[in-house]
């Protein structure tokens, strides 16, 4: 029992069977210390502009069909005025 406690396991007792288990080790807890160690720490303020520069691209893909509805509207405007002018004769009085 002592033998498999310094190997990482623990033994417990079920009524049906014995379950064995494997513990978390001081060696794999260093590891994975040393893993987020190694990692670049962000400041709070690089969060921040990463934060603005992302809500602002999403606006802006938000907003784009707007904007190229708007762009379509003016241009059929634009065309009728134009399909108008084109035809209008002193005579009909258009």
């Amino acid at each position: 029992m002592r033998r498999q406690r310094e190997m990482g396991f623990s033994v417990g007792w079920s009524p049906l069977c014995y379950v064995f288990s494997i513990r978390e080790t001081n060696l794999w807890e260093k590891e994975k210390q040393e893993k987020e160690n190694d990692k670049p720490q962000q400041h709070p303020f690089s969060i921040y502009l990463c934060q603005k520069t992302a809500t602002l691209v999403l606006s802006l893909l938000l907003l784009l069909p707007l904007l190229s509805m708007i762009t379509a509207a003016l241009e059929l405007y634009t065309w009728c005025h134009f399909y108008i002018d084109l035809h209008r004769s002193p005579e009909n009085g258009l």
